[in-house]
């Protein structure tokens, strides 16, 4: 009998792609939070509306 993936894009990953990858994403993170606190002030919402974009994706979703 089969066990079900939960995950089934992860079936192909590779163990030592795990460092580059958390590096690529603290990199993304990094440069993301500051940059959506930037641009709601500038629009002269709050902060938190920033964070709240970066959570829907922006236009393309």
């Amino acid at each position: 009998m089969r066990v079900p993936t939960v995950f089934p894009s992860l079936c192909g990953y590779r163990p030592e792609w795990l460092r580059a990858d958390l590096v690529a994403g603290l990199t993304v993170w990094a440069v993301l939070i500051p940059e959506s606190l930037a641009y709601a002030s500038i629009a002269g919402v709050s902060p938190v509306v920033g964070l709240y974009a970066i959570r829907q994706g922006g236009p393309r979703g």
